[in-house]
């Protein structure tokens, strides 16, 4: 194992407890810090007390923090050890104010959450309320979803929980972080969960009675045709006709509006350099990185290349190859089929 990367858990130092290895964490974008894994070796029966569900884990390069979650259930019999980001305590807290009442402003549901132990920080958030009826209660992370959904007009806007517990709503990439070099991919598109206009209904503030608006993209029903999809705003109560608008152009911009991919990138520190063609070091990529791939043509731009936001980086230390997948790849395998249905039939924001 590459000696540079060090693990640590529940504030003791990995080396400290036993001998270990075959580390390997990855980010995602949105969400940031996803999951770490690795293994040990430990006397039978032996069970450290810092290794526990729940425990903090963290991953250093040298003496800098990259990567930080919380112990999952240790599978001892096995000596092999998964850890979830920060992110995922988002669904473990109510979206409540300061009173215990439920609350659709980022702002004060996430500082109130965090009084009650929520182990994040945070900078600039939305203070603006979702909806003014919040009469459900919704967690965090749903609260987050929505949030971003809404602001999601041009620019997708995205939250992530990076390695430091700090939560941000960032928008997409712009500058190039990384160069693939021509032939190292060949990414297939898929148009599976494609939609270029939106039929959205919503419950209408002015008139209490329900509404449907058209949103369309001409950009993209011009270039992959004309496909429409419905979205169900209803849940979060009253809106305006401009707010409804703003969701649903968000939600194109978003998810839907976006042609997904259908492959996912191994590539080695030649393969992928610095823009000024200096190699990468693979165990700095991560998710949210701005990738320029060479020779791979799409029908929206007439150009002898495509920047890819990367949505997965997953790298094993040591390892001489790091593995990215675009934000719009599309599942392939049955663990990402099923990973995408769970996402997709799990509540959204109720208002």
């Amino acid at each position: 194992m590459a000696a540079r990367h060090s693990l640590r858990i529940g504030g003791a130092w990995a080396y400290e407890i036993g001998s270990w290895g075959d580390l390997q964490w990855s980010t995602r974008w949105p969400l940031g810090c996803y999951e770490a894994s690795w293994s040990m070796i430990l006397r039978p029966r032996e069970r450290p007390s810092v290794i526990h569900v729940g425990a903090t884990v963290e991953i250093y390069d040298g003496s800098t923090r990259i990567w930080k979650g919380t112990l999952g259930e240790p599978n001892w019999s096995e000596g092999t050890f998964t850890a979830t980001g920060l992110y995922a305590l988002g669904s473990q807290y109510m979206a409540l104010d300061s009173a215990g009442n439920s609350s659709s402003s980022q702002t004060a549901a996430v500082d109130a959450a965090i009084s009650r132990g929520l182990p994040w920080t945070h900078g600039a958030l939305s203070t603006v309320p979702v909806t003014t009826l919040t009469d459900n209660i919704n967690t965090i992370a749903q609260l987050n979803d929505a949030v971003n959904e809404r602001a999601s007009v041009g620019t997708p806007s995205r939250w992530m929980v990076d390695e430091n517990g700090v939560l941000s709503n960032l928008p997409d990439p712009t500058v190039v972080t990384w160069h693939l070099a021509p032939g190292s991919v060949d990414l297939g598109e898929s148009d599976g969960d494609f939609a270029s206009a939106l039929q959205v209904r919503y419950l209408d503030t002015s008139t209490s009675t329900y509404h449907t608006n058209l949103v369309v993209d001409t950009t993209l029903a011009n270039a992959y045709g004309y496909v429409e999809s419905p979205v169900d705003l209803t849940p979060l109560g009253p809106i305006t006709s401009a707010t409804a608008n703003q969701y649903g152009q968000g939600i194109l911009t978003r998810e839907k509006g976006r042609i997904g991919w259908t492959a996912s990138i191994e590539a080695t520190a030649l393969q992928l350099t610095s823009p000024g063609g200096i190699p990468a070091d693979l165990s700095s990529v991560r998710a949210r990185n701005l990738i320029r791939a060479f020779d791979v043509p799409t029908p929206l731009q007439n150009l002898p290349y495509v920047d890819l936001v990367v949505g997965e980086a997953v790298y094993a230390a040591g390892s001489d190859v790091v593995r990215l997948s675009p934000v719009d790849k599309q599942p392939q395998t049955l663990a990402e089929i099923t990973e995408d249905i769970v996402r997709k039939t799990r509540p959204g924001f109720r208002g």
